[in-house]
C-alpha cells in the first residue's frame, strides 16, 4: 500500500486490484473487466471475450479466426487484398480488382476469371411485363450522356428487350432497341435517316422478307 507518487498495489475486499506507478493508475480490475493505462507488452495474448479500444490500435500483423463486427467506418490507408485477389483495392490507382490483384490498362474496375467472367444485374421484385431490369449509365460529373437498359417483354417466357438511350439537351430518350425476336428499331434520328459506314468501303445493305431480298 502507498500514497503520493509511489508505486503500489491495492486489493479490495471485493477482489478488485489497482496498480499505480508514479501516482497514476496503470491497471485496474473490476467485475466488468480490466482497465489498462499505457502500453501492454506481451509475447502472446489470448482473449476469449470482447475488446473495447477507445484510442488507436497499431498492429503489425493481424490474424482473425472468427467474425469481425464493426459499428463504424473502416479506414484503410494502404492497399487491401482479400483472399489473395478475390477483392483487391489499389489505393495508388483508386482502382478495384475482382478475381485479380493486377489491374490492367488504367481500369477503375477489373474483373478476371479463368473460365468466363460474368456480371449479374439482378432485380428481384419484377412481377409483370414492361418493367425494367437494370440500367448502365454513362456520365460526366453526374450528368448522364447515355444509358443502356434491359426491359421485360414477356415475364412468362423470360423474353427481354435491350434499349439504348442518348441525352439531347435536357431529355434522355430511347434511340435504339433490340427485341427478343431480333427486331431492331432505330428512332428519333436527326434528319430521319440511319448511316451505315464501313470506313470508306462500299457498304452492302440488305432488307429481306421471308428470305426475299428487297
Amino acid at each position: 500500500n502507498g500514497t503520493g507518487s509511489q508505486d503500489y498495489i491495492t486489493c479490495s475486499n471485493g477482489g478488485a486490484i489497482n496498480i499505480k506507478h508514479a501516482g497514476e493508475t496503470k491497471l485496474a480490475t473490476a467485475s466488468g473487466g480490466i482497465t489498462v493505462t499505457g502500453e501492454v507488452a506481451a509475447t502472446s495474448l489470448d482473449i476469449s471475450g470482447d475488446i473495447d479500444v477507445d484510442g488507436t490500435t497499431n498492429l503489425d500483423v493481424v490474424d482473425i479466426d472468427g467474425a469481425v463486427d464493426m459499428a463504424s467506418t473502416l479506414a484503410v490507408a494502404g492497399d487491401a487484398n482479400f483472399d489473395s485477389g478475390t477483392l483487391f483495392v489499389d489505393v495508388s490507382a483508386n482502382a478495384v480488382g475482382i478475381g485479380t490483384a493486377t489491374i490492367d490498362n488504367s481500369a477503375k474496375l477489373h474483373i478476371e476469371d479463368s473460365a468466363s467472367p460474368l456480371i449479374n444485374l439482378d432485380r428481384s421484385s419484377i412481377s409483370g411485363d414492361g418493367n425494367h431490369i437494370g440500367f448502365i449509365n454513362f456520365q460526366n460529373n453526374g450528368d448522364i450522356y447515355g444509358r443502356m437498359g434491359v426491359w421485360v417483354e414477356d415475364i412468362s417466357e423470360t423474353d427481354g428487350e435491350i434499349q439504348f438511350y442518348t441525352q439531347k439537351g435536357t431529355s434522355l430518350t430511347k434511340k435504339m432497341s433490340l427485341t427478343s425476336d431480333g427486331a431492331f428499331t432505330v428512332t428519333s434520328l436527326a434528319g430521319g435517316h440511319a448511316v451505315f459506314n464501313e470506313g470508306g468501303i462500299d457498304a452492302d445493305f440488305r432488307v429481306e422478307s421471308d428470305g426475299n431480298a428487297n
